[in-house]
């Protein structure tokens, strides 16, 4: 049994083209999945960024209510009793006097 030449360059020419046309394929889906990885994840990057954000602010606003309890403290303090605390009046059973 004998090859003809002709017969043989045709058939490695065409197993090579059958080759890289698959691999071709198959890089450009492997770009297209990338691609799309990277466009589902832009949303959860931005929401993550706003997120971010939030927290910052909220630490922030925690800090200054933070910094106004220990200002306000401070100052009743130093201030000592208030005017107004002798106005309320005693609970039952705490009245100066009380005989059991």
């Amino acid at each position: 049994m004998t090859f003809d030449q002709d017969l043989v360059n045709q058939g490695l020419t065409l197993t090579a083209i059958g080759i890289g046309t698959a691999f071709g394929i198959l890089i450009v889906m492997m770009l297209l999945i990338q691609l799309m990885g990277w466009l589902v994840r832009i949303p959860a990057r931005r929401a993550a960024r706003a997120r971010m954000a939030a927290d910052a602010a909220a630490a922030e606003s925690r800090d200054k209510a933070l910094a106004a309890v220990a200002a306000v403290s401070a100052l009743m303090k130093s201030a000592g009793p208030l005017e107004s605390d002798a106005a309320v009046p005693a609970k039952a059973g705490t009245r100066k006097g009380a005989e059991g």
